[in-house]
């Protein structure tokens, strides 16, 4: 009776003993609460954005819509011109503007537009169930040399916080924005280092994020030179048109942004022609409400077609090459970099005659048995076949 009495207490301890480990394994189970919710790792995916004041955005009135499955993972750089608390730094918050601070965004307690948040709900929009976040660093006329490794104390302040959110979530992509400020800075000189080396520069940060957060194949998605019309009531000197003083400062800049797409792996260029811009300031640098919209449109579909959103969303994809107006596909899996030509991005924002392949939103919409005979301009284009959005 004894023995029996000892086994039956040893099997009550051991299934006690099971009962706690199972209850710890479910406690550690990886992820992070949002808004009172647990959200599993899987479930959370988290793009760094970089950039200048372009990505900080200037239109206003700001997004604050809020979703639920939007965040943003607060990275402040600048809250002095802020009216009222600044988040805490390194803290989730909802994603609505702005996404980071800088010294213009808020100015003087009014927050601006900016295009991460229409990029966060496009996400959101496109694969239900997930959440999304972007961590953010960009400020006025940040050059992306400011991120130049190693001595880049931002840099490895994202390199520190990207290892503990992926612990809890994905990091799936960077994104940047910088180019502007370095034409504004080289004086019209198209020698000057930070055009020159942009590419390097591009390599140099991606490679340092890469290694340091353990993300070797981390997608980067790049935006080419904004193709500026100019200011018509600024001296010629103020002018950042194609066109303009600055044009081989300008092309120069475009050719390393297209040898970055080309030469480093898992990269995107997305062009930025037919995007409207901010006026209000006598800038002419920056996206309005429209431009932005725009912007995050593409920036989402290059991340569809690639298989880099959280699931193969956009099931088969092929890339077609219309040149002198035959229209040749090939079947792709994106696995290696594909190129947008910038300067064929007007096709995609016109319609045909029955034929679209892209709404003025940016998004993709085409029947694959509506090519051939199509004369469109010579370029690569995303095709969902069967799916019009």
């Amino acid at each position: 009776m004894g023995h029996a009495t000892a086994l039956g207490r040893k099997a009550a301890f051991c299934g006690s003993m099971i009962a706690v480990l199972c209850f710890s394994a479910f406690a550690q189970q990886a992820g992070l609460t949002l808004g009172g919710h647990f959200v599993p790792k899987d479930s959370m995916y988290v793009f760094l954005f970089f950039g200048n004041s372009v990505m900080s955005g200037r239109d206003t009135p700001p997004d604050t819509i809020t979703n639920n499955y939007a965040w943003k993972y607060v990275m402040t750089n600048n809250c002095g011109t802020y009216l009222g608390t600044c988040p805490p730094q390194y803290s989730w918050q909802p994603g609505i503007d702005p996404m980071c601070f800088d010294s213009k965004n808020p100015l003087n307690g009014v927050v601006k537009y900016s295009p991460g948040t229409p990029f966060l709900k496009r996400l959101v929009a496109d694969y239900p169930g997930y959440h999304f976040g972007v961590a953010q660093l960009s400020g006025s006329a940040w050059q992306l040399t400011h991120f130049q490794p190693p001595n880049s104390g931002d840099l490895k302040a994202v390199v520190t916080q990207g290892n503990i959110l992926k612990q809890n979530c994905h990091i799936a992509g960077l994104v940047m924005i910088f180019n502007i400020v370095e034409i504004q800075y080289s004086n019209g000189d198209s020698t000057y280092a930070s055009i020159v080396n942009y590419c390097a520069n591009i390599d140099s940060v991606i490679t340092y994020l890469r290694t340091g957060l353990g993300l070797p194949n981390l997608p980067l998605i790049q935006s080419d030179y904004p193709v500026l019309a100019g200011d018509p009531k600024k001296p010629t000197t103020d002018d950042y048109s194609i066109t303009g003083p600055w044009a081989g400062a300008i092309r120069a800049l475009m050719a390393q942004n297209e040898l970055a797409a080309k030469t480093i792996p898992n990269t995107v260029l997305i062009p930025t022609d037919s995007l409207t811009m901010y006026t209000e300031d006598g800038l002419y640098t920056h996206y309005n409400h429209n431009g932005d919209y725009k912007w995050a449109n593409r920036v989402a579909d290059s991340i569809c077609a690639r298989n880099w959103g959280p699931v193969n969303k956009c099931g088969a994809t092929m890339a077609v090459s219309a040149v002198n107006g035959q229209v040749v596909p090939r079947a792709s899996s994106f696995s290696r970099t594909v190129f947008f030509d910038g300067r064929n991005w007007s096709a995609f924002d016109k319609p045909g005659n029955s034929f679209k392949v892209f709404f003025p939103n940016g998004k993709v919409v085409c029947d694959a048995a509506d090519l051939p005979g199509k004369n469109l301009r010579p370029g690569i284009y995303i095709i969902r076949s069967g799916i019009a959005r």
